[in-house]
């Protein structure tokens, strides 16, 4: 918590869900910059209320696992502080009110469920049937991977599903896209969205 005080100017507390610090952010504009550029760069990040939650778990080592959540959060913190102008996070916070008018964020669902698991293998069958790309071998709880073929290729997809408002991270070649049964059941708008891009990038 000290290590993202001194570095990032924020506060940062535990939160009420063992292994996360809640980190309060200006506005909600922020939070949600924060929440995008934080997941492209593959640490584990969720909302709440204005504020961002970062995953800090006892496993956590410092020179490791610490420090990247550390340097990520003072990286991207600097970035809206420090380079955007207030007319530019006034252009953002029109932007995401627009996307949102649209179609809401898609994100995990955060909350386990056992209907997730039939749900991840429907909505896997279906990004797989729509978009050509293979599933990737490992995967996450609450994110679905696929095969991007290529490292440029998958930057480039990931940075747009962002833009249409839809979390999106990366390892490598492969692209992680949310698991959300509540707000996309069969992977509808998932499925559509990676293949209008993928044809962007033909």
């Amino acid at each position: 918590m000290r290590g993202i005080e001194l570095a990032a100017r924020l506060q940062a507390a535990p939160f009420s869900s063992p292994g996360w610090l809640r980190v309060p952010c200006r506005n909600h504009t922020m939070a949600g910059w924060l929440l995008r550029a934080i997941t492209m760069e593959n640490v584990s990040v969720r909302p709440e209320e204005g504020s961002i939650l970062l995953l800090a778990g006892p496993s956590f080592r410092v020179q490791k696992e610490i420090k990247n959540v550390i340097t990520v959060i003072t990286k991207t913190t600097h970035y809206w502080s420090g380079h955007l102008m207030r007319l530019q996070q006034l252009g953002i916070a029109n932007l995401f009110h627009q996307l949102d008018s649209e179609a809401s964020l898609l994100q995990p669902a955060w909350t386990p469920s056992a209907e997730n698991i039939d749900a991840r293998k429907r909505i896997q069958g279906a990004l797989e049937d729509v978009t050509g790309l293979r599933i990737t071998d490992h995967s996450y709880d609450e994110w679905i991977g696929l095969d991007c073929g290529s490292a440029p290729s998958a930057i480039t997809t990931m940075r747009r599903l962002v833009a249409s408002n839809i979390l999106c991270r990366r390892e490598e070649a492969a692209i992680f896209v949310p698991l959300n049964p509540a707000a996309d059941p069969h992977g509808t708008r998932l499925a559509r969205s990676v293949a209008g891009l993928l044809a962007q990038n033909a």
